[in-house]
């Protein structure tokens, strides 16, 4: 899981109907952010191929391409769109059918600061929780990091992986006193989500939306829906501390919301 960018990019047409074009989408296969943009392509039916990067050795590669060092980022040709909610405005305007934002600018604005709350609140303080449990646990995280990724991952964090772990916890700091106070706010907002769901089917307006999606995606990794492209290592890899964590809401309303959204919204992976 990763950092999002923030500027948005003023940027030319989407030719996914050119054969000759060869639509990228670079990202971790372990990043809930880069599942939201795969779910952005694939229910647009957005031709795209995913390149699953190595944390670490991406940073070669997105500095070639990209501002920032941050992940996803969806190469069009000569276009580079860095980040979810960017790739999916991106797509959105290029691809106007089976629309992710509402029509009126009312509900419009409402999705849009869900999924910006989703990606600030939920994004960052899942992704701290899961690494304070993860990181020591190497079969686990370097599973997850090089799964669908090149052949060599494995042998490179054989060698890399303290030093990379290292760096990806001076980045997010998954201190006990973080994750404690994340927890607190995943309580919280978890509540808030429930109670909002009470009599209706989906955040915003009675259809399925960008808020939707975002929130489906950013907990999938909690609740690893079937549908989801990642193919989840078994129960006995994961340390108890992260299985009480990914358990304790599993028989919640908001775990059958995100299940729902996957079964009925998450069409296959490119």
């Amino acid at each position: 899981m990763t950092l999002e960018s923030d500027p948005r990019l003023g940027l030319p047409a989407f030719a996914a109907s050119d054969p000759r074009r060869d639509n990228k989408l670079f990202g971790f296969t372990i990043s809930h952010f880069a599942e939201k943009a795969r779910w952005a392509l694939d229910y647009k039916a957005v031709p795209y191929r995913w390149i699953a990067l190595l944390p670490g050795p991406h940073l070669r590669t997105v500095r070639r391409m990209a501002p920032k060092t941050t992940v996803p980022v969806l190469r069009d040709g000569e276009t580079v769109v860095q980040g979810s909610s960017e790739i999916l405005d991106y797509v959105e305007a290029r691809h106007p059918e089976s629309s992710l934002t509402p029509t009126s600018e009312e509900e419009r604005q409402e999705a849009r600061d869900l999924e910006d709350r989703f990606d600030r609140v939920i994004g960052e303080a899942t992704r701290r929780i899961f690494y304070s449990h993860a990181l020591p646990h190497r079969r686990l995280t370097v599973r997850l990091f090089t799964q669908g990724g090149p052949a060599w991952g494995p042998a490179l964090y054989s060698v890399a992986y303290p030093f990379i772990a290292r760096a990806i916890g001076n980045l997010y700091k998954p201190t006990p006193e973080n994750v404690a106070k994340d927890d607190r706010r995943l309580t919280k907002v978890f509540a808030e989500i429930e109670e909002r769901l009470q009599d209706r089917r989906y955040l915003v307006s009675d259809r399925f939306s960008r808020a939707d999606f975002t929130l489906a995606a950013l907990l999938g990794p909690l609740w690893t829906p079937a549908e989801h492209p990642i193919d989840w290592p078994p129960d006995k890899l994961y340390p108890p501390p992260l299985l009480e964590w990914q358990q304790r809401h599993a028989q919640s309303a908001l775990c059958e919301y995100v299940l729902r959204m996957y079964r009925d919204h998450r069409v296959p992976t490119a």
